[in-house]
């Protein structure tokens, strides 16, 4: 039973996809200007941010987005190699082998995030991974490991409205139609009464986004994008298994199974933005304020970029601000080949801490 708790626990890890940053979309055009694209949003990412911008992204693209953030890179090493050593060399004959293993969890948040996506013309496919791992102290005695799995597959439609409104060049809006399936794991460690819980649960439901993309102007955008505008709370379901362990036999007993279940809503919010061309410096601003519905909180978007060396090289910077955490500073690097491009992005939220995100993009548009 103990080997059965320690390869659960291990799994939990290894599997972990998706800072302290409330799981912020992490893609690398994007958070090297401080997460602003509500306004911008021109690539298979638009999907993320506001599903109308899919109608300025070519007539045919595919993109690749990775991200990942840690609130502390040494502790994500040691995570990796004491995930190797139990693999390797865990005894399941000892108690000391327990208190080691408690001794060596780090306190660690690692979130992870999975972008693939194509679209032709306004249609657009994509499928997008998250997850945020949580390895937290309870109390003295108590270490509680959580992992939260989204995995969504993402239809997205966008069309282009004429007005024919003198101060307004162009107005398209977009819909996304999602599938949200969620897998929920907690395992909690008691060190003191040599206790360990481990619950499992998954659900499955549909959400739906929505988005409008103005063209104030040649050189000012604004856009509009209503994250999970409908999207119902569903229940997880599994089991909740609770283990003791006989220090006479040396052995772990199956004390309960139970069944288990835990409501999941997920996260709604509005966001809206601005880019602006600045002509002068042959550069671009953008902004996005974002509000989330559930708990009031909102976030500050800030973003600059600048084309140089033939528009071969691009630069980015920004800054994302959350009412309740400490800044992030984010930088970027695009990589542009006629029709094909690789973005790079970091970023910190205090330069003296070991705290890391980052973010790859490879995406081609035709």
């Amino acid at each position: 039973m103990k080997k059965y708790f320690i390869v659960t626990l291990i799994l939990v890890m290894i599997f972990s996809f998706n800072i302290s940053t409330n799981a912020y979309t992490i893609t690398a055009k994007s958070y090297g200007m401080g997460g602003a694209y509500t306004g911008l949003a021109g690539d298979m990412t638009a999907v993320l941010y506001n599903p109308a911008g899919l109608n300025d992204s070519g007539f045919m693209g595919i993109q690749f987005d990775y991200g990942l953030a840690t609130s502390d890179l040494a502790q994500t090493d040691d995570l990796i190699e004491m995930i190797d050593n139990l693999s390797e060399d865990f005894s399941t004959s000892s108690t000391k082998s327990f208190e080691e293993i408690d001794n060596l969890l780090p306190i660690i948040k690692l979130n992870n995030q999975l972008f693939v996506g194509g679209n032709f013309s306004s249609f657009g496919v994509g499928l997008n991974l998250t997850n945020r791992l949580l390895i937290e102290q309870e109390n003295e005695n108590q270490l509680r490991a959580t992992s939260l799995t989204n995995n969504s597959g993402i239809i997205t439609i966008s069309r282009e409205v004429d007005l024919k409104i003198k101060n307004i060049i162009g107005l398209s809006y977009g819909v996304n139609i999602k599938t949200l399936k969620t897998n929920y794991i907690d395992i909690l460690l008691d060190d003191e009464n040599l206790k360990n819980e481990i619950a499992t649960a998954k659900g499955s439901s549909l959400a739906v986004d929505t988005g409008i993309l103005i063209n104030l102007t040649e050189r000012i955008k604004f856009g509009v994008n209503f994250k999970n505008i409908i999207a119902p709370s569903y229940q997880l379901r599994g089991e909740k298994k609770e283990f003791s362990y006989d220090t006479t036999n040396e052995q772990w007993l199956e004390e309960n199974i139970s069944d288990y279940q835990k409501e999941y809503t997920p996260k709604q919010s509005y966001r809206v933005g601005t880019s602006i061309d600045i002509p002068i410096i042959d550069a671009r601003i953008v902004g996005d304020l974002e509000k989330y519905t559930d708990n009031d909180s909102s976030v500050l978007y800030l973003g600059f970029e600048k084309d140089i060396i033939f528009n071969g090289l691009t630069v980015r910077s920004g800054m994302i601000s959350p009412s309740d955490q400490d800044p992030i500073y984010t930088v970027g690097l695009g990589l542009n080949f006629f029709s094909a491009h690789l973005d790079l992005a970091l970023g910190k939220s205090d330069f003296l801490d070991n705290n890391l995100n980052g973010a790859l993009s490879i995406n081609a548009q035709f």
